[in-house]
């Protein structure tokens, strides 16, 4: 008969087995987790920081982006504030710009004329008799006014005649010593004031009215002194060559002409000064007094004066006058002299270039 274990002790066993094998599951659950959980925490950590270092890097790109959008922002600012101060700048030079042209075409008349009504001087000064004359002549308002002017007879009974026409400053008064010259030199002489100079009436002068009176002047000597055309001459200094000029070229019976220390036109002089270069004096010169223009159509003899040391107007204008001139010409320029003075410098050679020019009139005619 089979030996079998008692139930207790079975029990027992089992119990015991049991246990131990609960006990080995549990030592090796201890082994294996804290290397799962420091390996998961690990992990965890890693990815954590992965997105924090990338939310990092999306918050940089993003202050990145937003300073250079700001930058770009302050440049465009700058720029804008440049183009608006430059806009602005460049609206006041445009409007100074019209300013001035429009300060010039309105004002041109006084910054080349310059008349005076006060008299300092007579041809009673050097014992000169003399007459005074007032022509008539018709006003652009349909009035009369007068021009005022000296009859200097010759010494000696004569029908040469010299109509003198002086120059943009004063009026005849400052161009008595000047006259007396051609006086002596046998000359009866017929000085006159423009309108506004002088004794002269009228408000202030221009360019065709200027021209209107040396008509009149004219017209006095031709047809109330009866005075033969062949027999006068026409004399001009400064703008009163200008003017000298286009009278001459309305009276092709006249004797000669002589203009002394003129200029090419109104334009070529208002471009000597650089403050004008830059401004359209083409469209804004209205007293053109463009000589230049007219002597080509010049038929009588032409004597051409010039100092050579006249500051303000160049003597190469005189030059360019007489290489236009077609009809008999002559040029004299006057070592020294100035614009004013050339007479006074040049003394003999200046009288005798008169003298010379009379001689060369009567052997063309």
């Amino acid at each position: 008969m089979a030996c079998q274990p008692s139930q207790p002790l079975y029990s027992t066993f089992t119990l015991l087995f049991s246990r131990f094998r609960t006990e080995v599951l549990m030592d090796r659950i201890n082994c294996i987790k804290p290397a799962y959980f420091k390996q998961d925490s690990a992990n965890l950590d890693s990815g954590l920081v992965s997105v924090s270092l990338k939310s990092v890097n999306q918050r940089v790109g993003a202050v990145a982006t937003s300073d250079k959008s700001s930058e770009l922002g302050m440049e465009m600012n700058k720029f804008q504030k440049r183009a608006r101060i430059i806009i602005i700048a460049g609206i006041n030079l445009l409007l100074l710009y019209a300013l001035a042209c429009t300060y010039l075409w309105a004002e041109q008349s006084h910054f080349i004329f310059m008349p005076r009504r006060e008299i300092k001087k007579t041809p009673a000064i050097y014992q000169l008799p003399y007459e005074d004359i007032y022509v008539s002549i018709d006003s652009p308002n349909g009035k009369k006014e007068r021009i005022h002017g000296w009859w200097i007879p010759a010494h000696t009974p004569s029908d040469k005649t010299l109509l003198y026409l002086h120059g943009s400053a004063l009026n005849i008064g400052a161009n008595v010593d000047h006259a007396r010259r051609f006086h002596n030199l046998g000359f009866s002489v017929f000085l006159v004031s423009y309108r506004g100079y002088g004794l002269s009436d009228g408000e202030f002068p221009s360019e065709a009215q200027m021209y209107a009176d040396a008509e009149a002047a004219w017209n006095y000597l031709a047809k109330q002194k009866h005075i033969n055309p062949d027999h006068i001459f026409i004399y001009g200094h400064s703008i009163g060559g200008a003017i000298a000029i286009d009278l001459a070229t309305r009276h092709p019976d006249a004797a000669g002409l002589i203009v002394e220390a003129t200029f090419t036109s109104i334009f070529d002089m208002a471009r000597l000064k650089y403050r004008y270069r830059l401004l359209p004096m083409g469209l804004i010169v209205e007293q053109k007094f463009d000589s230049q223009k007219k002597v080509g159509r010049l038929k009588i003899p032409a004597l051409f004066i010039h100092g050579t040391k006249d500051a303000l107007v160049p003597p190469e204008m005189s030059r360019r006058l007489y290489e236009k001139t077609l009809s008999p010409k002559r040029l004299t320029f006057i070592e020294g002299g100035g614009h004013n003075n050339s007479a006074a410098v040049g003394g003999e050679d200046y009288l005798r270039s008169i003298r010379q020019f009379e001689e060369f009139v009567s052997q063309k005619s």
